[in-house]
């Protein structure tokens, strides 16, 4: 009789179903496909946050990084600018400079070699939307036709208050129509004629005419 042969035999192959079940290798499988790696996750890279719209500090090359046109930045006390007709850093190369307290707007002009800035915020083309502060404003450069209008202004003025009526945004000295230092309150015409208000240490210009 071969009955206790053909038992062992039985439990054999269940034993070697219960191996195969549970993960271990069969003898036709591909050896290479066995022994690869898992494909692990590839993390997702985060967006990179987009750039605010114009320019920050630097030197910039007119017709290159910008282009020629007006620009306006909010400024700060210590926010500085420069028109240049050369990169060499000399004292030459510097066409118009300015230190605006408040609102700043420049003219760059196609002729400019490069346009430098320090501390005054992101400067952005002066499109002319923006509020009309007509009614009150303090220290910074204000384009008569949209941000103030035509007319008579008051301030409180003192000891180192200094206004200028503009005939462009260059910086050149021969942009100045005219150019007053009062001492104590203060009063000025603005003409539609003229381009732009500059205004530093004054107070706040109220309009009352």
């Amino acid at each position: 009789m071969i009955t206790g042969v053909v038992v062992p035999l039985l439990l054999v192959g269940a034993l070697l179903a219960d191996l195969r079940s549970s993960g271990e290798p069969s003898p036709d499988a591909d050896p290479i496909a066995a022994a690869a790696p898992a494909e692990s996750a590839v993390p997702e890279t985060a967006e990179s946050t987009p750039q605010p719209p114009g320019f920050g500090d630097g030197t910039y090359l007119v017709g290159t990084d910008i282009s020629p046109g007006r620009y306006r930045a909010d400024g700060a006390r210590s926010c500085s600018w420069q028109r240049l007709s050369d990169l060499t850093g000399d004292y030459d190369a510097v066409l118009a400079w300015e230190f605006p307290d408040g609102q700043a707007y420049v003219d760059v002009l196609p002729t400019d070699v490069a346009f430098a800035t320090d501390d005054c915020g992101r400067w952005t083309p002066a499109t002319g939307d923006v509020p009309d502060v007509s009614g009150a404003f303090d220290d910074g450069a204000y384009l008569v036709g949209s941000d103030i209008q035509p007319g008579t202004y008051r301030a409180l003025g003192g000891s180192g208050c200094s206004w200028q009526r503009l005939s462009d945004l260059t910086g050149d000295y021969d942009a100045v129509l005219a150019w007053e230092f009062p001492d104590g309150q203060a009063y000025v015409d603005v003409l539609p004629t003229d381009v732009a208000f500059a205004t530093d240490d004054c107070g706040t210009w109220n309009r009352t005419g």
